[in-house]
């Protein structure tokens, strides 16, 4: 079961989706938001202890005039790990989350246990460039959201989103590994957001330096 909680931060006070029991897992969602109904965050929930914070101006989160770039934000979220009283947690970024996500292990790389990043924006290859969303029509993207672009323009359309078969692909490290788990599906042209294979595989060789920052033992 998924409860909410509010925790008071410098930016603003930020409503948590928490719930489940296990490793402290921090879950930073996409642009398009996370709500208790999300099915992903129950499946998390049935192996970690989860915490889901809303950005600020999502849900019942407060507005926030001090964050303006990338820099703010991944501050941010070490103010609410500072705020839940969390050492060192598995971080998770969907989407928008895992650009966070990786910005907060490439900063602050020993305060991240283990970095999962899930169809991650912020990769830019000049081979394989992303599109500008600004200038898709609606119809353009399930193409660039999903595997399978005519069950999620179902999904779209329905405002059903419980099959999690149709995550995209996904890009793990784990510093406790002497070879970091990355994986990305490879049999498609695209995952999400526009992410091709290329970029992903991209993203993984980002996540393998994150995960040698983490690895390395602390100065005496």
């Amino acid at each position: 079961m998924i409860s909410t909680r509010t925790i008071e931060t410098r930016a603003a006070p930020i409503n948590v989706l928490t719930g489940g029991t296990g490793p402290d897992l921090l879950f930073l969602h996409s642009a398009g938001g996370v709500t208790v109904e999300n099915p992903f965050l129950r499946a998390l929930a049935a192996k970690y202890r989860v915490f889901a914070p809303q950005l600020p101006g999502y849900g019942d989160s407060g507005d926030s005039d001090n964050i303006r770039d990338m820099l703010d934000v991944t501050l941010h979220s070490f103010d609410v790990l500072e705020a839940l009283g969390l050492e060192r947690p598995i971080v998770v970024g969907h989407s928008l989350g895992g650009m966070i996500a990786a910005e907060m292990a490439a900063i602050r790389p020993r305060e991240v246990d283990r970095l999962c990043l899930i169809a991650a924006a912020g990769l830019w290859l000049d081979e394989h460039p992303v599109p500008d969303i600004f200038t898709l029509l609606p119809r353009e993207f399930p193409a660039y959201m999903f595997h399978d672009a005519a069950a999620g323009a179902k999904m779209m359309a329905t405002g059903s989103w419980n099959d999690l078969k149709l995550m995209p692909g996904i890009a793990c490290a784990a510093a406790s590994d002497s070879e970091p788990r990355l994986t990305a599906k490879k049999n498609t042209g695209t995952t999400s957001a526009g992410m091709t294979p290329s970029m992903s595989r991209g993203m993984s060789r980002r996540a393998r330096l994150a995960t040698d920052s983490m690895s390395r033992p602390k100065p005496a």
